[in-house]
Formats: structure tokens, C-alpha cells, sequence
């Protein structure tokens, strides 16, 4: 439908763009790439990126890394029809309402820059309904036991298995997001009144101090000292040793798939679990421990009550 409906960026068949051609053409390439790549947090732009890639594919351009001449002349010829349409392939292919919800919200942003700058009367997206987006989390939560035989799975003996534990510990103990975790450095690790906190840097780039309880620490410190960490805690440990440095670090899909390996060792559904049940987990187990929801808001550094309470899996129970 797209295909036939929008131009498909040939600039011979689509019109001018309104108030001055070239120079507004320059303008609104330049607020576009700053739209997308002035997020925050490096997690946050390729996400954005890759949601506005996803619509070019479905306008027909393929492989577009920039806010060109043909992609801001496609993007000023998308109607609500084809915005609808976008909108109703996503549905048809299965995608959460949450991430359909997000998709139309980027690409809704980019063609509000279109419309500030005058090219084009009105946002196609300002009317399309979205899918309505549940308020309970769907990310599923371990229980204590579960948690306890996945942590314990890895091989201690051994370094590799020995990192896979201090990572799993981070992730369930202090609800780290997996990004945050697999940064973790040595120097990362400060004493601040009396207390142990690891420094992050956390969603949005917004840095932050964990505290660390006292047998995280001491499993640390144990882990540190046993293979004289330096650097990165989590750093690769392959069997081609060009890429085992400290100065490197474990990437997130690596992180996902040691994730999946352990769970499917200790006989969990690796296909439903990834690195984010042990943020989901560490906020439940906190408020059935006795944990009031804004001590558990401080555990996850989430910015409002409400969102520690969508954490909750017990909360039903």
C-alpha cells in the first residue's frame, strides 16, 4: 500500500518542499539528525535509528543511515492513509502494543520536525490510534528459589564461570540493567559513608551510586583478588586471546546468551527469560522481603513509584 500510495523519494516525482527549497531542506536534515542522535543514552539513539529505518523500509528505502534529500522528500509525502497503514502492518506482524506504541511515537517525532519547519501542514501520525498498552509489566519475574539455582549454575572453579556468577549476582542483586552491568569496572567499586556503592551510569546518562550489600562485596572482592581483576570486571574470556583484554568488556548479546545458557541449564525457559528478569526479580523480591516501594524506587532508580509497582509480580498473588 505504502508503495503505491507515497513517493518513494525520487526527487523528480515528489514536489518542493515549501519556503525556500535547498536552505529549508538543509535546516530540516540538520534538526532530524539531531532529533536522533541527540539522545542521551547510546541505547536510546540506536533504538531510534532503527525505528526510523524500519519505516523507510516500509516506504521502499532500503539501507538509509541519514536524513537525505530523498528520505526528507518520502517522509513529506507520507499521508495518514500510509500512516495507518504503518501502523496496521505493525499489528499484523505480531509486535507488542508497547513497541508499536514506541515505532509510531519516533517516526510521529520526526514528522513534527517537518511540520515546525513548514514542510508539511500537519504530523500524518497526530490521528492514528495506537494500540492501547497494558499497565501490567510483561517481563516475567523468578521466584527466590529459581533465582538461587540459576545464580549457583555457573562453574566457580573455573574464571569464566566464576565472572558468569558475579554477573548474574549484579543483575539480581542490585537490578542493574544489563547494558549497566557488563560496564562495570574495578574502579567502579567506592566506599561512600560507610557503605560500598558501585557507580553507574544509568538510563538516560544519568550517573548513579548502587549500594552494594555486604555478601555482593564480599563475592567481589574474592573474584577481584582470585584472578587479579583490572579494568572491566566482565571482560571477555574467549580462546583467541587477541580479543581477552581488560579494557574490553562483554557485550549485551553476549550477556543475553550466557543468560540463556544458565537458565537452560538449570532448566528454565530460556526462549521467555533474558537479562531483564533480574531487574524485574530484585524489585520483587525487595517488596516481598518488606521493602517499601520507595526503597525499592531507589534499588531500581526508576523515577516514579508507579513504575516499581508494574515491577511487582507478587503483587497479585
Amino acid at each position: 500500500m505504502a508503495k503505491e500510495i507515497v513517493c518513494r523519494g525520487d526527487s523528480q516525482s515528489c514536489p518542493a518542499l515549501p519556503g525556500g527549497g535547498g536552505d529549508i531542506q538543509q535546516s530540516v536534515g540538520q534538526d532530524l539528525t539531531a532529533y536522533f542522535s541527540g539522545q542521551l543514552s547510546p541505547q536510546t539513539r540506536r533504538a531510534y535509528w532503527g525505528d526510523m529505518r524500519a519505516f523507510l523500509r516500509f516506504l521502499g528505502l532500503e539501507g538509509r543511515q541519514s536524513m537525505d534529500a530523498d528520505v526528507i522528500h518520502a517522509l513529506a509525502n507520507v499521508s495518514r492513509e500510509v500512516a495507518t497503514a504503518y501502523r496496521d502492518s505493525l499489528i499484523a506482524g505480531g509486535l507488542a502494543p508497547a513497541t508499536i506504541s514506541r515505532k509510531i511515537s519516533v517516526v510521529s517525532g520526526a514528522m513534527e520536525i517537518l511540520r515546525e519547519e513548514g514542510a508539511i501542514p500537519r504530523n500524518p501520525f497526530s490521528r492514528v490510534k495506537r494500540p492501547k498498552v497494558s499497565r501490567e509489566g510483561t517481563t516475567p519475574g523468578l521466584t527466590r528459589e529459581q533465582t538461587e539455582k540459576l545464580i549457583h549454575t555457573p562453574d566457580k572453579d573455573k574464571r569464566v564461570g566464576h565472572r558468569d556468577f558475579i554477573l548474574l549476582c549484579s543483575l539480581f542483586a542490585c537490578g542493574l540493567r544489563v547494558h549497566e552491568a557488563v560496564k562495570i569496572r574495578k574502579e567502579d567499586f567506592q566506599e561512600d559513608k560507610g557503605h560500598i556503592v558501585l557507580r553507574v551510569l544509568g538510563k538516560g546518562g544519568v550517573d548513579a551510586k548502587v549500594k552494594i550489600v555486604p555478601a555482593l562485596w564480599r563475592e567481589v572482592s574474592a573474584y577481584m583478588g582470585r584472578w587479579q581483576i583490572q579494568g572491566y570486571l566482565f571482560s571477555p574470556l574467549s580462546r583467541n586471546d587477541i580479543y581477552n583484554s581488560p579494557e574490553r568488556h562483554i557485550t549485551t548479546t553476549a550477556a543475553r546468551q550466557l543468560f540463556k545458557k544458565y537458565c537452560r541449564r538449570c532448566g528454565l525457559d530460556a526462549g521467555r527469560l533474558s537479562p531483564h528478569v533480574g531487574r524485574v526479580t530484585a524489585i520483587t523480591l525487595a517488596l516481598a522481603g518488606g521493602a517499601t516501594p520507595r526503597q525499592a524506587m531507589h534499588l531500581s532508580r526508576h523515577a516514579n513509584i508507579e513504575t516499581v509497582i508494574r515491577y511487582d509480580r507478587n503483587r497479585q498473588d
